[in-house]
């Protein structure tokens, strides 16, 4: 079937939903979804502006007497060609969406980026004061190691979260107006991230306390049996000791991708749906990635995997290398803030896509 056509029959098709009460934000998402393309999509709306001008109109004067549900409206609508028919969502398709929306957007991205990375900066010194204070104060008062340490990553935990929280708000918005072909303003976007920030912050810090209590507790609890006297004696010991590590570890790596591949959404929930109470956001991020997103995220890892991989081979460097350097141009840095954008904008696609055929 020829391009013209089919962009005649989906301009039909979006003038129909419009007049049956859809919004057009909705048909956007739904062609998006399934397999059409950003500048697909706005030629399609072009074409269907010029077959009827108003149509927008027309779908609110109908929405009074329509008998169509509003909830999920185009699931079950007869797709004009075979672009339309639901196709699996894939990672390269992800990435591919994130470049277009930040090629849209790209000075809302830019300020997305610069901001919370000035933040992040501030987050960084006070909280390393309050870590070392906490610390002299526990030695000082004679206060147990294992005490300090629960502190510690309970401060750690505080901070990763505001500055994941600050990160995801700006630059998920950016991203977000850029995949429904908007050019946002940058006063507007640090309102609104403003304004979300506090849930966005409250989500996060519930995703990180989900990962790192649970193993905070059980290395309290080996810890613990480890510090009794007749646990230390020689060799026994020392094996007790490397065994109890690799127990921790193997323990945070399943607990971990658990938790990830179940709440990682909770940041974008709570971004993009302010309505939604908080202790409805694990529940809500359980239902979107169940059935095709968690199978999205265990590929993304993957494939990030191996990006460290091919990197630290051509570089001739271990990542660890590669990341440790003091100058805040290395590669490493530049790797970093890349990897870190297209990782927020894939999470923000992803949420987009899995609304969409999730509900």
């Amino acid at each position: 079937m020829a391009m013209d056509e089919q962009f005649r029959q989906i301009a039909e098709y979006i003038n129909q939903h419009l007049n049956q009460g859809q919004t057009e934000e909705d048909i956007r998402n739904y062609l998006l979804q399934n397999g059409w393309t950003q500048d697909q999509t706005e030629k399609a709306f072009f074409a269907a502006r010029s077959i009827n001008p108003d149509p927008i109109g027309l779908a609110l004067q109908s929405t009074d007497n329509s008998s169509v549900s509003n909830e999920r409206p185009l699931e079950h609508a007869q797709a004009p060609t075979d672009m339309m028919q639901p196709k699996k969502y894939r990672v390269f398709r992800a990435i591919q969406e994130t470049f277009s929306a930040i090629k849209v957007n790209m000075k809302a991205v830019a300020a997305a980026l610069l901001i919370p990375i000035l933040i992040s900066v501030a987050v960084v010194v006070i909280l390393g004061f309050i870590i070392t204070t906490t610390t002299m104060f526990t030695r000082t008062e004679g206060v147990s190691s294992l005490v300090a340490l629960t502190l510690t990553v309970l401060w750690q935990v505080v901070g990763v979260a505001i500055m994941t929280a600050v990160y995801t708000s700006m630059l998920g918005l950016a991203i977000n107006d850029g995949a429904e072909g908007r050019k946002g303003q940058i006063k507007s976007l640090l309102r609104l991230a403003i304004q979300r920030v506090r849930r966005v912050f409250l989500g996060t810090l519930l995703l990180n306390l989900y990962i790192a209590l649970p193993i905070l507790l059980v290395i309290i609890v080996i810890f613990g049996l480890l510090l009794q006297p007749e646990s230390l004696n020689g060799f026994a010991g020392l094996g007790l000791g490397l065994a109890a590590m690799f127990f921790i570890q193997l323990i945070a790596l399943i607990w971990t991708l658990i938790i990830v591949l179940r709440y990682s959404l909770i940041p974008f929930i709570a971004l993009f749906e302010p309505d939604i109470p908080l202790r409805q956001l694990r529940k809500r991020s359980k239902h979107l990635l169940i059935k095709g997103g968690q199978w999205f995220l265990i590929k993304g890892f993957l494939l990030l995997l191996i990006v460290f991989i091919l990197i630290g081979v051509l570089a001739g460097e271990s990542m660890e290398e590669l990341l440790s350097s003091s100058n805040p141009l290395t590669i490493g840095t530049l790797l970093i803030i890349l990897l870190g954008l297209l990782a927020n904008g894939a999470m923000v696609v992803l949420y987009r896509n899995r609304k969409v055929i999730r509900g």
